[in-house]
């Protein structure tokens, strides 16, 4: 268990007695019987104010730096996840390409009469042949697995600025809210 953070009382115009942190030190807070703004002491100042009774531990609040952070990094760790696995999960969508040892022993098994043939057809055409329909869904496959990646890489870099953003503001005191105690 953290050790319980000394509190001392520090006087109100309103005559209530505020507890504050030593870590308070220089701040201003807001007395919670009056609302009026009140100036604490320098530290060296404030030790020699009475301490309060044992108090209980400080419970933190979520606030938005945290929740960015959490938010932030959770949203960089599934999308990079999302992002490298693409490819693995889109390879797995078609069946394998026939080899080309195979399509070289197929040629090298027909009869030479039908190999020019088909060769002489090719050149009469003019133009280059034309994709099989396997070609054609893993061209697709290739492009939008491609994109889905990018996506998801951009979705992760968002995460992580989010992440960035959350813990400066957590480093410089900008989230900070009042305490709670129990």
């Amino acid at each position: 268990m953290s050790p319980v953070p000394r509190s001392f009382l520090v006087r109100c115009p309103c005559s209530a007695d505020v507890a504050v942190r030593a870590g308070q030190a220089g701040e201003r807070i807001t007395c919670p019987a009056c609302g009026n703004g009140l100036a604490l002491p320098r530290l060296r100042d404030l030790e020699k104010l009475p301490t309060a009774g044992p108090s209980a531990p400080v419970v933190r609040r979520w606030d938005a730096a945290r929740g960015c952070v959490l938010a932030g990094t959770a949203l960089a760790v599934l999308a990079g996840l999302a992002a490298a696995n693409t490819g693995l999960v889109g390879g797995r969508a078609l069946p394998p390409a026939a080899p080309a040892d195979l399509v070289r022993a197929t040629v090298v098994s027909a009869a030479d009469t039908d190999v020019y043939q088909a060769w002489r057809a090719v050149r009469r055409a003019g133009v280059g042949r034309l994709a099989t329909d396997d070609e054609v869904r893993r061209q697709l496959l290739a492009r939008s697995t491609g994109a889905l990646s990018v996506v998801l890489w951009t979705i992760a870099a968002g995460g992580v600025v989010l992440a960035i953003g959350g813990g400066i503001g957590l480093v410089s005191g900008t989230s900070r809210r009042p305490e709670r105690r129990p």
